[in-house]
């Protein structure tokens, strides 16, 4: 990766040619303090760059807000506190460039977190990963090194030299093009010396290995088709793995939800404990003298908080060690102490909590160690104590372009974005409101709320704030329903929430219309007549994998019309006459890629393909549209490995070559946009993230010191 990204850096700038006869532009400039910042490391240089420009390119507001985000960046990996000036500045003259001041709040407010927690109980908290490839499993037990996964590039697992940034890779077998294969949830023995890890090729399942740190002496203790197992944590003499295992099958497919200890000798396995669902142990954690396990599990009360739980491992009734009505998440049992530490939202923030533990129950109350840490996911310890975590924060942009149906062009770089991150747009069928997902946090997970905008005047509202959205579908014909895939939490059962529901624009009422299980999952559309709707069901632990259905809204008769081996992925849409849909699939099973778009012909239930994998489809579909006319289907495909992008493409309705059609901006995944109802307008959504990896030092001082 830093290779690519320097030869890039470097070509860029031999293209542009800089003599020394020419003047050179702010944005000739900004790719010299690139070089200097990412390729040389030398950040007090990139600094007098990106200063120089935020000085003399002032008319260019977006270059220069760029260049202030890139000083604060750098200022913050030097340790300085000029960071927070360069932050500022953008959040309180740039407000007109909303994602660069959505990347300066963020950044602004971890700074400010981690400054409370320093003065308030002398922890210290330090940055040590962050960018789009910084994804964590496991620290060594030195904590100089991170076991990680190169998601970005070729899914195997890596150690990362904390001080140097630079990867060696421990496994090799792993892939993101079809077939795909990835190892995962890489834990390191206490010893250093070895490596366990899962490994799944095409959603079969996953296996459990183990590998030398060295990246030598691979072997697999266990696998079994239709169950994925992920390694926890090793137990202190390196003869064992907690981990958990989850198997589905076509007679059981609600599952079983298991807590083993794994043999590293032959394989063994032995339960520890049976959970009820997918939701309970996450991950668990082994006491250091061995004898017990500590997750997390639902609270009494089943709303969908959590309380911790502590089982003995060689036999015994699990102990509730602590129950509280508030969210308590743990992050794990702190090396050479008695304690465990947890997050905690019960003063209405995501707080540092500890728990000191002695023969398998509390012996000191809960109390509070810091206050607004974030919600964030624990990485694991190195043997001092420091605790290594991970914050992950997106944002995403939507704008409102002109659309050439002649052409395929839209005018993305004329377009003004809408303030907010918002995502999944749709239209209204007179064109004249937009519906879409905002997301509040930036670490709201994959959920947030339903908006419907007037575009004319502006006026914005929210509907049902109780439904956390994942997806929004369409309107239905008449203008009155919205269809949404998300979960109330106003269901009794949390088990039950996620589902398809229809919702009243203007009463904010809400009607389920399809309940999902925790390994299905669904897209809608309303059918042209709008009393019933169309939807894709995908379940990842049966056979065949998908299906495509109607359901009647009065009757509530499912029709099956059409079904495949394949996995047919979300997106999908009827055509404007109501007798085709259009739908993304992708041969998760065969060793040759057949994926592509298909057309099927809801009257006959028979599908034909008219673009292939190769054609243009070798990465993941994104959104599906067909044009107004019928004509043509609109297609987004999200690129991964070294270069996230996301290509647009049209194809004709009977078939033929793909035509290219744009990408979207450079450094951003813009899998979204919808056409208006005339397709002289696009909505599109572009989306950025960071991943950032945090360690938390002194922890078990303070801990000591507290008793």
């Amino acid at each position: 990766m830093k290779m690519t990204l320097t030869i890039a850096i470097a070509l860029s700038l031999t293209l542009i040619g800089a003599a020394p006869t020419t003047a050179q532009t702010g944005h000739d400039l900004f790719q010299q303090a690139l070089v200097k910042e990412r390729a040389d490391g030398d950040l007090r240089g990139a600094i007098e760059i990106y200063e120089r420009i935020a000085q003399q390119f002032t008319s260019d507001r977006a270059l220069t807000a760029k260049a202030l985000v890139q000083m604060g960046q750098c200022y913050e990996k030097l340790g300085s506190t000029e960071a927070e000036r360069a932050y500022r500045r953008v959040v309180r003259e740039f407000a007109d460039q909303n994602e660069l001041v959505v990347r300066a709040q963020t950044r602004l407010a971890a700074l400010q977190r981690a400054a409370r927690a320093a003065e308030a109980v002398s922890i210290s908290t330090r940055q040590v990963w962050s960018g789009m490839d910084a994804f964590a499993h496991n620290p060594t037990p030195d904590g100089k090194s991170l076991i990680s996964n190169d998601f970005l590039g070729t899914m195997n697992l890596a150690v990362r030299d904390i001080a140097t940034g630079k990867n060696r890779y421990l496994t090799r077998d792993s892939r993101h093009a079809p077939t795909w294969a990835v190892a995962y949830d890489g834990r390191v023995s206490q010893d250093g010396q070895w490596v366990a890890h899962g490994y799944s090729q095409q959603d079969q399942g996953g296996s459990l290995r183990v590998v030398g740190m060295d990246g030598a002496n691979l072997r697999e203790l266990l696998e079994q088709k239709g169950c994925w197992i992920q390694p926890h944590q090793w137990t202190s003499d390196g003869r064992q793995i907690a981990a958990r295992w989850d198997c589905w099958s076509e007679d059981n497919p609600d599952g079983t939800h298991k807590v083993v200890l794994v043999s590293v000798a032959d394989g063994a396995v032995r339960v520890v404990r049976e959970v009820p669902s997918t939701r309970h142990a996450l991950r668990s954690w082994i006491s250091p003298d061995d004898r017990y396990l500590v997750y997390q599990g639902p609270v009494a009360e089943n709303d969908g908080n959590a309380d911790i739980w502590l089982l003995p491992i060689d036999g015994g009734d699990e102990v509730a060690l602590i129950q509280h009505p508030a969210d308590d998440h743990l992050l794990g049992w702190v090396p050479g102490t008695e304690d465990i530490v947890f997050l905690s939202d019960r003063d209405g923030t995501w707080d540092l909590w500890a728990a000191r533990v002695g023969d398998g129950m509390i012996v000191e109350p809960p109390r509070k160690l810091q206050r607004d840490m974030g919600e964030v996911d624990p990485v694991g310890f190195s043997d001092d104590g420091s605790l290594f975590y991970s914050v992950f924060t997106r944002w995403f942009t939507m704008t409102i372009a002109s659309f050439d149906p002649a052409t395929g062009a839209a005018a993305l770089d004329a377009a003004k974005p809408l303030l907010g991150s918002n995502r999944h747009p749709h239209w209204s069928p007179d064109g004249e409101f937009l519906a879409f997902v905002t997301e509040s946090a930036l670490t709201e997970g994959k959920s947030g709320r339903l908006n419907i905008r007037h575009l004319a005047t502006g006026e914005q509202r929210e509907l049902v704030p109780h439904v956390r959205v994942r997806l929004v579908g369409d309107w239905s014909p008449d203008g009155r329903r919205i269809l949404v895939l998300g979960s109330d939490k106003t269901q009794a059962d949390p088990l039950n929430r996620v589902g398809i529901y229809a919702v009243d624009v203007t009463s904010g009422g809400i009607t389920p219309l399809l309940p999902l299980g925790e390994r299905q999952r669904a897209w809608a559309e309303w059918a042209p007549d709008g009393e019933a709707i169309v939807y894709s069901l995908v379940s990842s632990d049966s056979v065949p994998r998908a299906r495509i259905m109607r359901r009647d809204l009065a009757s509530g008769e499912a029709l099956e019309l059409y079904r495949d081996s394949l996995m047919i992925d979300r997106p999908l849409e009827v055509s404007p006459d109501g007798r085709q849909l259009v739908l993304a699939f992708d041969d998760s099973v065969s060793a040759i890629a057949r994926g592509g778009l298909r057309i099927l012909d809801i009257e006959n239930g028979v599908a034909r393909q008219i673009v292939a994998h190769g054609d243009s489809v070798n990465g993941e579909p994104g959104s599906v549209q067909w044009t107004p006319d019928g004509r043509y289907v609109v297609y987004a495909e999200m690129m991964h490995g070294d270069a996230w992008r996301t290509l647009v493409w049209r194809v004709a309705a009977k078939g033929g070559q793909p035509e290219y059609l744009w990408t979207a901006s450079e450094g951003k995944y813009g899998s979204w946009f919808e056409l208006s109802p005339d397709g002289r307008r696009i909505a599109v959504t572009t989306y950025t993230q960071e991943n950032e990896i945090w360690v938390m030092e002194n922890l078990r001082e303070v801990l000591a010191r507290e008793r």
